[in-house]
């Protein structure tokens, strides 16, 4: 079980650092149609955007997963933290607009922050959180 947390922990990984960064590839050339209905995320938004806060939030992110990787015990308290507070907040950044590619990684991103939550908390896995000599001093 602990090998399956972890593939499903570095797919995660990977699967978030893709979605953050799709935007800004500009793989796909689209129509001045598309172009306009994409300008329309995050309208009404009661939180500004903000590259700072966009960028700091996927590092946040990635070191959960580090520090969930080598079982920290308050990676996953704050695990399960992030993952509440991204539902409740997610009610205040406006429209959400995304091309089928963001929504299909943001589906599979979802599906795994459950997946994780309960192998970490409900499993084998749950134990390794727990041991002694994973905490930080």
């Amino acid at each position: 079980m602990k090998n399956i947390f972890r593939f499903i922990l570095v797919t995660s990984a990977i699967l978030m650092i893709i979605f953050w960064v799709y935007p800004y590839l500009n793989i796909v050339e689209y129509s001045e149609k598309e172009s306009t209905l994409l300008t329309y995320a995050g309208f009404e938004s009661l939180i500004p955007h903000s590259n700072i806060l966009y960028w700091s939030i996927l590092c946040v992110w990635l070191i959960i997963c580090v520090a969930l990787y080598f079982f920290i015990p308050i990676a996953r308290t704050v695990f399960l933290a992030m993952v509440v507070l991204e539902v409740v907040t997610s009610l205040f950044f406006g429209y959400l607009v995304l091309t089928p590619v963001e929504a299909t990684l943001l589906h599979l991103l979802t599906l795994s922050d459950g997946a994780l939550l309960i192998i970490a908390y409900f499993t084998s896995v749950s134990s390794e959180f727990n041991n002694i000599s994973n905490k930080v001093n």
